[in-house]
């Protein structure tokens, strides 16, 4: 059974993703229309700067009850993203050079399957509720800012 408080957070974690692929796609066609990169080096800054963005507001607005540290946070959410980078390079490039579909189209399909994959693994680990020595949540944890 699906909890409402899930539901709610996944789309939370939707608008939040939007603001970071809008950015994301922004760099990607700035650089490929321009002749600025490639598609897959123009995807790939995207993608990054996509991923910092996404970090500050995730951890504003979808999952500020975790108790983790900015650092401690940053340092998983990085870890995560660039597992999302490398599931993303490999599906443009598949797609692209493997089925020849068009850039967008391809960065459509990935993002989706990033988006997916992302969310479950900031939800179960990035932001996970700390817990203390009785498996609780400990609200009482020092946070390093």
């Amino acid at each position: 059974m699906v909890r409402t408080g899930n539901v709610i957070q996944l789309l939370k974690y939707a608008v939040v993703g939007l603001a970071g692929t809008l950015c994301h796609y922004l760099v990607l066609l700035v650089l490929v229309e321009l002749n600025l990169a490639g598609v897959l080096a123009a995807t790939s800054c995207g993608f990054v700067v996509g991923a910092l963005v996404n970090h500050g507001l995730n951890r504003q607005f979808v999952f500020a009850a975790s108790g983790r540290s900015y650092r401690e946070s940053g340092l998983r959410f990085m870890v995560i993203a660039v597992l999302g980078f490398l599931l993303n390079f490999v599906i443009m490039g598949a797609l692209l050079h493997g089925l020849g579909v068009n850039y967008l189209i391809a960065q459509v399909v990935a993002t989706g399957v990033v988006f997916m994959v992302s969310f479950t693994a900031n939800k179960s680990w990035t932001f996970s509720a700390i817990r203390g020595k009785n498996g609780k949540a400990d609200d009482n944890r020092s946070r390093i800012q």
